[in-house]
């Protein structure tokens, strides 16, 4: 995976550089830029491998927008297919705290996925106090830590096989991580069991898993909009990627847990 250079991160996330805060913040508020504790983790060994920012219609917003970056770390190496990943996420603009979570990236499908805070340590850094780079430092090691054991429940994923009542029984469950609050579904909840390559093709919850996990996130499912008047079978649509920083998160967090509930 390459690692980002600077001119990267300032063309996928330039609020990562936002020098100052929004106005409207309080005395309280401690702000450091993102892109200074980036180079500090940079100097520790952690390397940027993907960055985004939220969109804003508002263009004064832009500079103090959410964003997200991952890093590698060469004393956290990639075993079998994937790679552990520090996630990291920060505005400038007061509605969110470094939080520090723990990924993994699966090279062959390109996926970035997140464990979830019941399983794994989470660590928040709030803008108050001083230091807030060397808590993001210590966080960050505190996050990567925990590698062995997650490998591990990646292992013992890739060993559950699941037969086809529990394949439909999690389909159906991952497909209310994303919607659970519409009266509508665009697709039928087995239709995230499809797999997008052969190495998918396979029974274990690793790989049942790792193909419902892209379809809910990256989208691209062939479904039906909501009937209408003009379509009453409704149209011919494809189901759209997660845009939201923090609503893919939580999904991936949930869905990880919800996996981690099938192995024997």
């Amino acid at each position: 995976m390459d690692t980002l250079t600077q001119q990267d991160l300032a063309i996928k996330a330039p609020s990562i550089f936002t020098s100052t805060p929004r106005e409207d913040r309080s005395k309280r508020y401690s702000h450091i830029s993102t892109a200074n504790v980036v180079q500090e983790l940079m100097k520790e060994g952690f390397q940027p491998t993907r960055a985004s920012q939220v969109r804003s219609r508002i263009q004064s917003r832009r500079p103090f927008a959410k964003h997200f970056i991952t890093f590698t770390h060469p004393d956290y190496k990639m075993v079998g297919e994937v790679q552990p990943e520090l996630l990291l996420r920060n505005s400038h603009d007061g509605t969110s705290a470094f939080m520090l979570d723990f990924g993994l990236f699966r090279y062959i499908c390109e996926n970035g996925l997140v464990v979830p805070d019941k399983t794994m340590v989470s660590v928040r850094v709030q803008h108050i106090g001083s230091d807030l780079t060397g808590r993001v430092i210590e966080g960050s090691y505190k996050v990567l830590d925990q590698s062995d054991a997650v490998i591990e429940q990646v292992d013992n994923m890739n060993h559950t096989l699941l037969s086809d009542a529990d394949i439909h029984d999690f389909a159906v469950s991952a497909a209310s991580l994303r919607w659970s609050n519409e009266d509508y579904m665009p697709i039928s909840p087995i239709d995230l069991v499809q797999s997008r390559r052969s190495e998918d093709n396979h029974k274990t919850l690793w790989h049942i898993y790792n193909r419902v996990q892209e379809n809910l996130i990256k989208g691209g499912l062939r479904g039906r909009s909501r009937p209408s008047k003009k379509y009453p079978h409704g149209r011919l649509v494809r189901t759209r990627p997660l845009s939201s920083i923090n609503r893919s998160i939580d999904i991936n967090k949930n869905l990880f847990g919800l996996a981690l509930s099938y192995i024997n």
